[in-house]
């Protein structure tokens, strides 16, 4: 967006005018005058009849040149003219300075809030009729009407990946089933979202994906949190019966901060998106592909050699145990009881607020006096 057209146009013709080879006049002379005066216009010495001149010197090549490099050299321009005008006129009018500011005004009115009445949509789910406004996913739609659709793959804080295939649903007179997490409910819609077959189909998905994953849920740091544990309970799977296939790779310990355990990733690329779409670090990435895709480290490199500056937003968005903070309570519960210990303990600053919400308070709730007197109870002899 910051970026000026004329300068676009005049990149691309200064490759054809290079390449020229200079046998017919129209693309030898008429490229030579597009580009000077495109400079003049790029400079803000442009003339009000430089345009109609433009635009006649890039009929004569397209029509007389005599190969395909004279005749496609002038549509970059006429198509920046074309879609661009105002910013044409504008370096004529008022040189550079004055065609960037008019862009930029442009850029913040196209960003502005539009007016425009939000438009409502109807339609029923599981018989209940729900009214919400267009572009609504049918996951957020049956959320308002109090219908609960299971999901693996998506999280609250990201764009769905529709990676998972838990969410299915089906809508009344279709032919397949649909993702509820990426689907917008439409005007009309019936949508049913717990038939025996969606039932049946959400079930078996669950058993693949756990027949790619170990059977190590007692010792694993997710066990009690874990969303793929959770939907193993609640559709009631209490052993394998698909047989399990799961690569034996060693976990990834190199930062000392966050551990990295392949095999219980799930690949639904929660982490993939946080890291590089909303952190902008581009630390992990999916390999691969088929039954080998996997996530891993970008470059797969060890994550302490990746650009990753321990945030913990993977771990954090991780829906299993695939990634967990390194968890080190032993160490300091064993060195609380060491009587010849002294345990002094530092607070980060962003855990007085935030610890809160493990235990069901809003989020931004002050705990640092409460901190404060539990850290003492356990054993810690100074706490800053």
């Amino acid at each position: 967006e910051s970026d000026s057209m004329v300068d676009v146009a005049r990149f691309y013709l200064r490759f054809c005018v290079d390449e020229s080879c200079g046998k017919c006049a129209p693309c030898r002379i008429g490229g030579f005058q597009l580009m000077q005066i495109l400079d003049r216009i790029s400079r803000g010495r442009g003339k009000a009849e430089d345009l109609p001149l433009v635009k006649r010197i890039c009929q004569a090549m397209q029509k007389a040149s005599l190969c395909g490099l004279g005749q496609t050299a002038p549509n970059p321009v006429l198509s920046t003219i074309r879609y661009f005008d105002e910013e044409y006129q504008a370096y004529i009018e008022g040189g550079p300075s004055y065609a960037r500011k008019v862009k930029r005004e442009a850029a913040e009115a196209a960003a502005a809030p539009s007016s425009h009445r939000i438009v409502m949509i109807t339609a029923r789910i599981n018989h209940i009729e729900v009214h919400v406004p267009e572009g609504t996913s049918i996951l957020d739609a049956a959320r308002e009407a109090q219908v609960k659709i299971p999901t693996l793959c998506k999280h609250k804080d990201l764009v769905a990946t529709a990676g998972c295939g838990i969410c299915i649903v089906r809508n009344k007179g279709g032919n397949k089933l649909i993702r509820a997490c990426c689907t917008d409910l439409e005007e009309g819609m019936d949508i049913s979202t717990h038939d025996n077959e969606i039932v049946e189909v959400r079930r078996s998905t669950l058993e693949l994906i756990l027949s790619n994953h170990p059977n190590a849920c007692l010792t694993c740091g997710r066990n009690g949190e874990c969303e793929l544990q959770s939907l193993a309970a609640d559709f009631n799977i209490p052993m394998e019966s698909i047989k399990r296939y799961v690569k034996d790779v060693p976990p990834d310990c190199s930062t000392g901060s966050i551990i990295i355990d392949f095999t219980k990733c799930i690949k639904c690329g929660r982490c993939v998106q946080v890291c590089q779409e909303m952190q902008n670090v581009w630390a992990l990435s999916l390999l691969d592909r088929g039954i080998n895709t996997r996530m891993a480290p970008a470059g797969d490199i060890s994550l302490a050699e990746s650009p990753c500056v321990k945030c913990g937003q993977c771990s954090a968005h991780c829906p299993t145990g695939a990634i967990v903070e390194n968890d080190e309570t032993s160490i300091v519960w064993d060195a609380l009881h060491d009587e010849e210990k002294i345990c002094i303990v530092q607070i980060a600053p962003s855990v007085r607020v935030t610890v809160g919400e493990a235990f069901g308070l809003a989020p931004g709730t002050n705990l640092t006096k409460q901190i404060y007197t539990a850290l003492r109870r356990l054993g810690f002899k100074a706490v800053f």
